[in-house]
Formats: C-alpha cells, structure tokens, sequence
C-alpha cells in the first residue's frame, strides 16, 4: 500500500527506510551473530534513525522495542557497531552511521537540507566533527550545499569558536614548516579528518581521535598543500591495502599500512594511487615491485640504518 496522498517528506521518512538486499552477502554483516543481525535491521529500520544517520539512540527503548534482555542487547550492540565500524558516544547517547548516505543519498538539494535540519535534534557529541568531515558517500553535485549546511549552523556558536581557534594554531604551524607558496593555500580541517574518516574504514580503532600534532596529521596536510585532494589521499589509502607486498606479502611477512607511510611523501602517495587505479587483477611490471620492495625495505629497517650495515 502507498503512501497516502498529500503526505511529506519527513512524515514519509519516519515510516519507511531504504535497506539494500545485499546487505544479506555482505561479508561484514553475515560475520554477525542472530541477535546482532536484528539490532542492525533494527537500527537503521526504527523510529529512532533520522535521515542523516546521526541521530540520538536510546538503548533502553530498544531493549523495549525487541524484547531482548539488556545484557544480551549490550552484547549484541558492541558486536555491531565493532564489525560494522559504527560510531557510539555513550555519553551523549548518540549514534552515527558513516556508510548512511551509501545507501541513502540526497535525491536533491531540498532533500539533502531536510536531512541535516534532522541534526538539530541531536544532543551535541564529540562524533559531530567526523559527521561532517565524511563526504565519502554525498553526490558531487550536492558536496558544496552539503558544506554549507555544516557551515550555515550545524555546530553551535561555541563549537565554531572552538574550531575557529584551532584552524589559527594549524595554521600558524604551518606557515612555520611550509614554502610562503603552501602557506597561502592550506587545506581545511575537515579534508584531514576525512582521510582519517576513511582510513578508519580499514582499520576501526586506528587514530579514534586524530591530533594535529601527530605525523599522520601533518603529512596529510603537507600532501594536501603540494595539491592533492583528500579524494586523492583516499585513493592512496586504498591502494595501500590492495598492495599484496604491503599487505603482508613480503619476505618479513609483516603489512606495512601505517598511515603515516601512506602519506609520508608524494612518492608514495603517488604510487598507491598509481597502484588503486590499475585494473583489478592487474599484475605490477617487475620493476614497479622491484621497486616497492627496495623502498620499503630501507624505510622500515629497524634502527635507521640501510640494510646490511650492521
């Protein structure tokens, strides 16, 4: 039965939800158990989800709504929100699905402004600033009002200043490190964040809350200054981890996917790039490996020296 005549969008969102029948092969969600299967269709089915997969969740009311006793539910949630690398702020009781605009895209600009005005009835959470730093899943066409509808109010007055404050100390580091030509150009705090967003993709529990202080987050900035974009940095990431030498296929047995390795130079960046673009099942020329091995083998020694000097 359709929805009756007349009916809007946010009355129509509270009642239906778009759920990809793959979801049954997927290799993360088949992993779940029974009961985490259920709270998964439950999360993103219930009247508790909003349309911009950030939203406040009450765990008790879950409990109410499946049934469940609330130590097998608390058992079930962690395995979730584990396996499917969703975000939880106990604190603030707040959840966030960063694949939600995956299966879930803005059909328009109206829409997507509905989606985030659903944001103002969300407690605030320290998960806000990886909300809108992650455009992995957001249309290109709709990147820019997706960026001005983090900027024209999502974040309250004290969490501008807040930012604010903290793009003026990255910025007066980096004038002190950078070429006047980088400085005039640096890239923003939410691109970094986003590279971290997707490398988390990989790796869940890696960098939970990125410092600007750290290496991983000054050689993203640095790249990001020599003029590539984060969309670039994510694809370097993921030819990271398509390599099979630095995925463990190497004479030591050991990955090499830090992702301060990953965007340590533009050498790099550029070869895993170079790497995530080739066909699938491509085999790399000889030399390239030849090549890969030699430069991991003098990055990674163990005591600074080059290899054989001991």
């Amino acid at each position: 039965m359709g929805p009756e005549k007349g009916v809007g969008w946010t009355k129509m969102a509270i009642k239906y939800r778009k759920i990809d029948p793959r979801v049954w092969s997927d290799e993360r969600f088949v992993r779940l158990s029974t009961t985490a299967k259920l709270i998964c269709l439950y999360i993103i089915s219930s009247h508790q989800c909003n349309r911009a997969g950030y939203f406040r969740f009450s765990t008790a009311l879950a409990v109410e709504d499946l049934g469940l006793r609330p130590q097998e539910f608390s058992k079930g949630f962690a395995e979730v929100c584990d396996t499917l690398c969703w975000k939880w702020d106990a604190d603030a009781k707040v959840l966030y699905l960063p694949t939600w605009f995956k299966y879930n895209k803005p059909e328009n600009n109206n829409h997507l402004k509905a989606c985030l005005s659903d944001l103002h009835d969300v407690p605030r959470s320290k998960l806000l600033s990886q909300f809108c730093a992650n455009e992995r899943f957001i249309p290109k066409p709709l990147l820019i009002p997706f960026r001005q509808g983090i900027a024209n109010g999502m974040p309250t007055q004290e969490q501008e200043q807040e930012q604010e404050q903290e793009q003026e100390q990255e910025q007066e580091q980096e004038q002190e490190t950078l070429s006047p030509q980088a400085a005039g150009g640096l890239p923003s705090r939410h691109e970094v964040l986003a590279v971290f967003e997707h490398y988390r993709t990989y790796h869940p529990k890696a960098h939970p809350t990125p410092k600007d202080t750290s290496k991983e987050w000054r050689g993203i900035k640095a790249r990001l200054a020599e003029g590539y974009t984060a969309i670039d940095l994510c694809k370097a990431i993921d030819g990271c981890h398509r390599s099979e030498f630095h995925s463990g296929a190497n004479d030591r047995g050991q990955k090499y996917q830090d992702l301060e390795l990953i965007v340590r130079d533009s050498g790099k960046v550029a070869k895993f790039i170079e790497i995530a673009d080739a066909p699938k099942g491509s085999v790399l020329s000889q030399k390239t490996q030849r090549s890969l091995l030699a430069a991991e083998s003098w990055a990674n020694r163990p005591d600074g020296e080059p290899n054989g000097s001991r």
